[in-house]
């Protein structure tokens, strides 16, 4: 679920990892 959270906020900051 936290990984859920953090992929999606990395997402549409365009983050990777």
């Amino acid at each position: 679920m936290v990984k859920a959270v953090i992929g999606k906020a990395e997402s549409d900051r365009g983050i990777e990892g």
